[in-house]
């Protein structure tokens, strides 16, 4: 209990003194048919996305718990109810902030 207090602690310590960024991401609806949700991709260079997070059916999400000053690039993609995933939309990069930031829509072509 002890251990788990002090990393609940420190978590919250340091989102208070600012130590986590963030990142607004937006983007428009997919214009293709059938798409029942998105996934952002991103990681910490041009054209490596290491980590992926399926974002339901939004058009806005926070990536919160991002390192201060470090350089983060994101893409999106598209999915439909049978998993089919379209390619990536425009790349953006940039440090965490507060501004919103923009991707192009995904389009998602079934096979």
């Amino acid at each position: 209990m002890k251990r788990l207090l002090s990393v609940i602690i420190c978590l919250v310590i340091m989102a208070a003194c600012g130590e986590a960024g963030e990142i607004t991401l937006a983007w428009n609806a997919s214009a293709s048919t059938g798409v029942t949700g998105y996934k952002l991709h991103y990681g910490t260079a041009s054209g490596s996305y290491g980590t992926v997070t399926d974002v339901g059916g939004v058009l806005t999400f926070k990536v919160t718990e991002l390192t201060l000053n470090q350089n983060y690039c994101f893409v999106c993609s598209a999915y439909d109810a049978e998993g089919n995933e379209s390619g990536y939309s425009n790349e953006v990069c940039g440090l965490p902030t507060r501004t919103i930031r923009t991707l192009a829509a995904p389009v998602l072509r079934i096979p």
